[in-house]
């Protein structure tokens, strides 16, 4: 076993192998473009690494890439929370102890080197992104942005001295199938929506444009950092990371589920929903190139979304106006076959709450993350 930093061009090559390789046989896995991978991993253009640095590893067996690994060092992250955490993500692995706790211990001695103390993830490269270990839910395929991993990554993990830190959910909500239970739950909710219209009779509901969009993105992650700041583990998304995400995004979002919720001036919730390109990318077959001449046609039957954000000002927190901002879209909600809610804090009931009041769903996928002390031995 030979484990080797990543560097040259063929060594990223053998990185993006590795996944391949891993998840050929599991048919529930969504294989990235080359170019999606290492958009997260460019340290020259990702805004990300501004803040944050990284260092990739492949491991080989007989000369063959067969496991990988990132360390990464968040300094935005550190200055947020007042402590030392490193970070490692990107992980895969075949069901190889030795081989995971090499690949533990590798990235462990570069955080290490940096002055860190503790070691969380997975994290791809951190929570504003993909995070976290799959627990339940392998044979359902991953959403935009949604980790999946095999089987056996939380026993490799566990047994290499990791404890769970946190826990995470993704709601599901099958259209065609609880249309008609969510229909007699928004009726309700209306009646609701009424009486909060009442209270705040200066309140407006908008759904961005095309023209728009990006402003009203842009507003969203204002509140968005106010609310994520007391969220565990979450740092605030600076102005770089942002204009970043709405480039990459915006060809392919729907304005119209982008929703904000105004009082007075002052925006007081929203709800943003983006279509499940994993949906196109699995069904696009062959070579990266064909791949994407085929992506255009597909991208347009996307019959599923994401909300990926979801919420309300501190101020207007218990006012019911994050309700109304995913009422708005429930109004719609039979344009789509399967709507999922997620990333969510297992503990964070409120969130949970607000999405059951609106539609029926079902629990469908948990993740772990996971950290130890840096100092721990294998």
């Amino acid at each position: 076993m030979d484990i080797r930093p990543v560097n040259s061009k063929r060594d990223w090559k053998d990185f993006y192998r590795v996944k391949c390789d891993i998840y050929r046989d599991d048919p529930a896995a969504v294989i990235p473009l080359r170019s999606m991978e290492y958009t997260l991993l460019d340290d020259t253009k990702h805004p990300f690494y501004q803040h944050a640095q990284r260092q990739a590893y492949v491991a080989y067996q007989n000369n063959k890439p067969v496991a990988r690994i990132v360390a990464i060092k968040d300094d935005l992250h550190n200055e947020h929370y007042g402590d030392r955490v490193g970070f490692f993500g990107f992980f895969e692995c075949p069901d190889d102890q030795e081989l995971a706790d090499a690949l533990i211990e590798t990235a462990k001695d570069w955080l290490k080197e940096r002055g860190l103390d503790v070691i969380r993830g997975p994290v791809n490269p951190s929570m504003k992104s993909e995070f976290g270990v799959l627990v339940d839910g392998h044979e359902h395929p991953p959403f935009i942005m949604l980790a999946h991993s095999r089987k056996y990554y939380a026993k490799l993990l566990e047994s290499a001295g990791f404890q769970v830190a946190r826990k995470f959910v993704a709601l599901l909500m099958d259209v065609p199938k609880d249309l008609a239970e969510t229909r007699v739950k928004l009726k309700r909710m209306f009646k609701f929506a009424d009486r909060v219209h009442k209270r705040f009779p200066n309140l407006r509901i908008e759904l961005a444009t095309r023209e728009n969009v990006s402003e009203r993105i842009r507003a969203i992650n204002i509140v968005g950092n106010e609310i994520r700041s007391e969220g565990w583990g979450f740092v605030p998304m600076t102005n770089e990371e942002l204009d970043f995400m709405v480039s990459q995004v915006k060809r392919i979002i729907r304005p119209q589920t982008v929703v904000s919720v105004f009082i007075g001036d002052e925006l007081a919730g929203y709800h943003v929903s983006i279509p499940d390109i994993n949906w196109a990318i699995k069904r696009a077959k062959g070579p990266d190139w064909l791949r994407y001449l085929q992506l255009p046609f597909l991208m347009k039957r996307i019959p599923q979304s994401r909300c990926i954000a979801l919420g309300a000002s501190r101020k207007h927190r218990n006012s019911g106006v994050g309700l109304l901002a995913a009422l708005e879209l429930c109004k719609v909600v039979d344009s789509v076959e399967k709507w999922e809610f997620s990333w969510i804090d297992a503990e964070n009931r409120l969130s949970i709450s607000t999405v059951d009041h609106c539609v029926v769903n079902r629990r469908y996928k948990i993740y772990h993350l996971y950290e130890k002390p840096i100092a721990d031995s294998l």
